[in-house]
This record gives C-alpha cells, structure tokens and sequence, in this order.
C-alpha cells in the first residue's frame, strides 16, 4: 500500500514539473519569436512558435497569435493573418484592437470580426407587486358598496435566453415561475358589514419581448417591451366577512376558499420594462424593473356563481361570505436580480464597411 501511495505521488510530480518544464520551455520562445520580429526576422516566426501553439497558456496564446497576426500582415499574407487574429479572439474574446497599442493595419483588420454572443442565458430572482384592475363590478347587495384595492406582496424566479440581434437589439424570451396576490376591501355590505378577499394566486409567466440597450463603460442600461403569455395554475383566497353594528364588530365568518375554477387559466399581458447590467469578469450582473399590464379577464364568468366547476349549486362564497367576485385584469410590477453568462462566438462579419485586402483596405458593399 505504502509503495503504491509513493508510486502515485512520484507520478504526480513528475507530470507537474513536466508541466511547468513546458511552459518554461515555451515561454522562452515566445520571448524569442518576440526579439526575432523586433529585428525584422518576420518568416522564421511561425515555424518557431509552431510546437508551443498547443501548449501556451491563455495569456501566452494571446501573445503568440497576436505576434502572428503581425507577421502575416507584415508578410502580405492576409488569410493567414485573418486565421490568426481570430484564434487570439476565442483565446480572449474580450480582446479589442486600438490605435493606442496596436499597428493601424491590425486594428482595420479587426472591424471585420465580433465576438458578440448570439445567444445569452441568464437567470434572476425578485419580488413583485400586484394589483387587481376591476373591469365590472359584481354584488348581491340592493344598495351600492364601496370597494377599495390594494397591492400584495409575491416573488418570482426563473431563467432566459437573449437573442443578440446586433450590438443594440436583441430579441429576448424568459419563463418564471411567480406567486402574486392582492387584496380587496368592500365596505358598506347590507349597510354596515365588511368584507375582506385576500387572494394569493401561483402563475408561469412567459414573456417576449425587443430590448435595446447601450453600453457606458462597464454598465449597459437598457429598455424593452413586448407581450407575455401568462398561466395561473393556483388560487385561493382568505376571506373575512365581518359584522359592524352601534355597538361593535364582531367575525361572522372566516376562511380560506378555492378560486382556481373561477378564473382564466390562460391568459395574456403586455410587458415594458427597464434595467442595466453591470459587469464582473466576463459576466454580468443584472437589476431589472418590469411592469406587465394584463390584458384579459381573469373572471371565469361560467363558474363565478357556483360552489364547483359544472355545478348548479351557488357558491359557499357567496352564502358565506357575501363574496361574488368581480370582473377583473391583474396588472403586476416585478423587481428582480439576475446574472447573464455571455456565449461569447468569435467569428468574422458577413457584412463588414471595411473589407481586409492584403495591405490594403477599401469601402465595399455586400
């Protein structure tokens, strides 16, 4: 066993201290290519660099490509120099070429190509507000009522995809998983009673919609709007009827109800909303304020008045706790946090202002 475990280790280090040997080795002839290019020794460079170009570390591979994307322009040999410039991109996709630090032929070469990525996963968390909007109002009562709502408090989690459009555009879809709630008041029930529905309702939220955005630095505010398909999958409420009179008020009756037969299981919304990322590394962090203004009823009116779906007998809400249940839209306002992982693709421009032509560049049209 003892032999063994020493066996293991000497292995081990020895592939370490191989490692190292290695990169060592390949370090002095990247120093070497760089001194050879310095001088004007251009043509030996690529055979010299040639058994490290697997063996670099990230940081060497963008030395050593982008040390060969100026020997190939040097050289006149613009596909070569094209190859080369975009392995140094998939080595560090955040790479941008500049007049500051760069040869002006290299930084013409580089408008040809983008590492912008086609597709953005991204994940986020928050809490929402809603509201219920009512559209027709619903009462057994002779006399009017006066009915009062407020916001309630939800959350919601999920995940997305972007679909990079251009540097501005892109066309984005998000499924998440949410509960809302919201809470109505009705005063003014057979002249002095009270009654109280608070609702809590579990939803999957499937929005599509265009953001445009622009960078500033490390943040990238945005704005976008679309539409979002919106299935309530769970209802119920907690309803309190109470009875006022001279001399105080006192519970009648106090429960919790099922409500999901007496709503619209599908339903639709526009959504508008704003936010920026900020970046860490080569991700992003993400705050985001979204509004979703409903645009269906919720109100199952078949069902609204009977004690289960298909029934003919009226409902306990309603005997019990003098609740019928209006006409309604659900409108919602979410905040959330997030995180993106960009799949950065580099790649050359299918359509491009400037076209590389060995030293030469010249306006074309695609």
């Amino acid at each position: 066993m003892l032999f063994r475990f020493l066996f293991a280790t000497a292995i081990v280090f020895s592939s370490i201290s191989s490692v190292i040997g290695q990169s060592s080795e390949c370090e002095a002839i990247l120093n070497q290519a760089t001194q050879e290019f310095s001088v004007g020794h251009f043509y030996g460079i690529p055979s010299l660099l040639a058994p490290c170009l697997n063996k670099f570390t990230k940081e060497q591979s963008v030395k050593a490509y982008l040390l060969l994307t100026q020997v190939y322009l040097v050289i006149d040999d613009p596909i070569a120099a094209e190859s080369s410039y975009l392995k140094l991109l998939k080595a560090d996709p955040e790479y941008i070429a500049t007049e500051e630090k760069d040869p002006i032929d290299l930084v013409y070469l580089s408008k040809g190509f983008t590492t912008r990525p086609i597709i953005t996963p991204r994940l986020f968390v928050g809490s929402n507000l809603s509201m219920a909007r009512t559209i027709v109002s619903i009462s057994s009562d002779p006399v009017p009522i006066l009915a009062k709502q407020s916001l309630g408090l939800g959350f919601q989690i999920g995940g997305g995809l972007d679909w990079n459009i251009n540097d501005h555009f892109s066309f984005c879809f998000a499924f998440a998983f949410a509960t809302k709630s919201y809470k109505s008041i009705r005063n003014g029930i057979s002249v002095r009673d009270e009654q109280s529905l608070t609702e809590t309702q579990t939803w999957i939220d499937v929005p599509f919609y265009i953001r445009y955005s622009r960078k500033f630095g490390k943040f990238d505010p945005y704005v976008y709007g679309g539409v979002a398909f919106n299935s309530l999958i769970g209802a119920n409420g907690q309803v309190v009827f109470t009875s006022n009179s001279e001399v105080g008020s006192s519970v009648i009756s106090e429960g919790t109800i099922p409500l999901l037969y007496k709503r619209n299981k599908s339903n639709s919304s526009m959504v508008f909303g704003l936010g920026s990322s900020y970046k860490i590394g080569k991700n992003f962090i993400t705050v985001d304020l979204r509004y979703m203004n409903g645009l269906t009823s919720l109100t199952n009116i078949e069902n609204n008045y009977y004690d289960a779906a298909g029934s003919s007998a009226v409902s306990n809400s309603i005997t019990q706790y003098r609740l019928t249940g209006d006409i309604f839209k659900l409108d919602n306002v979410a905040v959330s946090f997030g995180f993106k992982y960009p799949l950065y693709k580099p790649r050359k421009l299918r359509k491009s202002s400037e076209q590389f032509d060995g030293l030469k560049f010249k306006k074309t049209k695609k």
